[in-house]
Parts: structure tokens; C-alpha cells; sequence
């Protein structure tokens, strides 16, 4: 089996069978996420291509981000989307970029263990999907990645900070601005804070309830798990510990007690990233890095410790600290007084 972070690479130059909308299609059969940015879209390029987008929206979502640069995306395109997005219910989910130079052709399919990355000179349009001119990068990257988690990032930023919800109004506005342009000269600067509606509103930050949680680690990695996540992850590079969770438990920020029974340890960590490795280990798929809570020493688990978190109603008995268990706050804080007991 490849490398986990092994990353293959391939062209498209859209001549003979080798056409980007017969690899779209290929390759987005079976995806449940589909993410599309593009400078141009028109009504021929995305009915090539709505029924695989679709299909990938009956199992999971799909995002397309196109712009308003030089008035050449095709209002009737955008009006099939906005049918799309409100028949899907929002898992098919349109946005107009900000930008007004937003130039952009990439298109994100993703599966489970691998995501093939398109990124070159072809618009979602007829001519860019199928037409001699044209030259793309294929990339086929494993989803658990830093090279995909990076990608997959310059999209995600794009969209949350530049990404306008695509409405009726906004489609009105644009296909009105068109017509009275009409012919749109070459050039012609699209007055996008006009159609958009002025400036953004600044996103809220997402508040997450803290969460916080007791757990244990009982043995040692096989080499073979050392391996993949040496090879699918940055955990070693940036000094982070981790350990198998079996499930997709813990998130980024979380708080947990942890008894280190391999090495008879009591201690405070904070989860600094997770991730599922695209091949299971013999240690499972799922993973957690982290650190050590600044200000809480480690306490060894002697007899004495013991019995302090049973008679503080912490534990019953010592096989229950092999359990996983979310815990309220009141509850976290007793173990942090156990922690700050020498």
C-alpha cells in the first residue's frame, strides 16, 4: 500500500477522451462532498455537470464559488443554481465572491480516505470543461493530509470571508446590470458592492461550549501506527503527544483528565487536533494530539491517590478510570483540586 501522504499528480488537457468533464464525472462518482470555485460559470458548462452534483448532494453537500469578474458568469446559470440550492436545501450551496478579480479554477472532489484536487486554466463552462486550450493539475491527496487539510483551507477561508449567499436579489441585480451593459464590453468593471449589496457584515466568531472530559491510555503505538501517523500528520513536528480515541470523540480545544496507566500517571491535557487516518492501524482510525495544561504537574497514581479520588467520589473503583466519560464542570474542577495536591 502507498504512503498514506503519498501524493499522485496528473494532467488534463482536454484532447481526445482526456476531457476535465469526463474526469469530473469519473472521479466525483461516489462523493458526498463537492467543493467548485471558479471565475465562470455558464448555462452549457453546468448542465454538463448538475446531475453529478446532484447526486453528490443527496449524499453529503456540495459548494460552488464562482465571481462576477468582467460580467461574464451567465445569470442563467445562477438562476438554476438558486433553484438547486432551495430544492436541496441548502446542500447544494451557492456563494459569490468579493473579489472582483476573483479568478479562480479549482474544483474539490472529496471521498472518505482520498480527495482529487483540480486546479489549472478551466472554467465551469463548455468550452473549459471540454474544449483543446486548456491544461489542469490533477491531484489525488489523502484526506487525513496536511497537504488536503491545507487546500482544502484556501477554499474554506475564501468562502467564510469572501463568499456572498447567492439570492434572488442578487441574481436580479446582476441579470439587470447585464442586459443594460449589453454587450458586455471587454474589461467592463462589474459593480460588484452595488449587486452584492455594500460591505460584508463581519462574521461573529463561533463560541464553542467547553467541553471536558476523562479518559486513559493503557499501552504503547505499534510501530506500524507510528508509521502512518508520522506519514499523515505534523503531530511530531510540532512537539504534540497523542493517543488512539477508537472514535471521533474528542474536538480542538477540549479539556481532559487523563490517567496514563501505561506510565502510572494522573494529568491535565488539551486536545490540539484529531484526525482519521485514511488506512486503519492496528491501534484503530481515529487519533487525538495534545499538550500537557500549563500550570498542572503530572501526579503519579500511588496507592494514596488512589484512594483520595475514591473518597472524593472521583472514581469507585480503579477499573473505572479505563472509561471514557464526558463530565460536567463541577465535576472536571474535583480532579484539578487532585492535581493540585502534591
Amino acid at each position: 500500500m502507498s504512503r498514506p501522504n503519498s501524493m499522485k499528480i496528473g494532467a488534463i488537457e482536454n484532447t481526445g477522451p482526456n476531457t476535465l468533464v469526463a474526469f469530473l464525472r469519473n472521479a466525483g462518482d461516489g462523493c458526498a462532498r463537492i467543493d467548485i470555485a471558479v471565475a465562470f460559470i455558464t448555462a452549457a458548462g453546468l448542465d454538463s455537470l448538475l446531475y453529478l452534483l446532484k447526486r453528490a448532494a443527496s449524499r453529503g453537500r456540495v459548494r460552488v464559488l464562482t465571481g462576477l469578474y468582467q460580467g461574464f458568469t451567465d445569470p442563467k446559470a445562477l438562476w438554476t443554481l438558486l433553484g438547486e440550492q432551495e430544492q436541496t436545501g441548502g446542500r447544494i450551496s451557492v456563494r459569490l465572491s468579493r473579489d472582483g478579480h476573483f479568478h479562480w479554477k479549482a474544483y474539490l472532489l472529496v471521498k472518505e480516505a482520498t480527495a482529487k484536487v483540480v486546479v489549472g486554466s478551466s472554467n465551469l463552462t463548455d468550452d473549459g470543461l471540454q474544449q483543446s486550450g486548456e491544461l489542469n493539475l490533477v491531484l489525488s491527496v489523502p484526506t487525513a493530509s496536511k497537504e488536503f487539510r491545507d487546500l482544502q483551507g484556501v477554499f474554506d477561508r475564501h468562502w467564510d470571508g469572501l463568499g456572498e449567499p447567492l439570492t434572488a436579489e442578487i441574481t436580479s441585480k446582476y441579470e439587470r446590470w447585464r442586459k443594460e451593459a449589453d454587450p458586455v464590453p471587454p474589461h467592463r468593471s462589474v459593480p460588484i458592492r452595488k449587486i452584492l449589496g455594500g460591505t460584508p457584515k463581519k462574521k461573529q466568531p463561533v463560541v464553542q461550549e467547553a467541553r471536558y472530559w476523562r479518559t486513559c491510555i493503557t499501552g504503547y503505538f505499534a510501530k506500524e501506527t507510528e508509521r502512518v501517523l508520522k506519514t499523515a500528520t505534523n503531530w511530531d513536528e510540532r512537539g504534540l503527544m497523542y493517543f488512539s480515541t477508537w472514535r471521533p470523540t474528542f474536538r480542538v480545544g477540549d479539556r481532559v483528565i487523563l490517567f496514563d496507566l501505561s506510565d502510572n500517571f494522573l494529568g491535565l491535557i488539551e486536545i490540539k487536533d484529531t484526525t482519521r487516518t485514511p488506512e486503519r492501524t492496528p491501534d484503530g482510525h481515529h487519533f487525538a494530539a495534545y499538550r500537557q495544561v500549563k500550570g498542572f504537574a503530572r501526579r503519579r497514581l500511588v496507592k494514596n491517590r488512589w484512594k483520595a479520588l475514591k473518597a472524593a467520589g472521583l472514581l469507585r473503583r480503579k477499573d473505572d478510570a479505563y472509561l471514557t466519560r464526558k463530565m460536567a464542570k463541577e465535576r472536571f474542577d474535583l480532579y484539578l483540586d487532585q492535581l493540585k495536591k502534591s
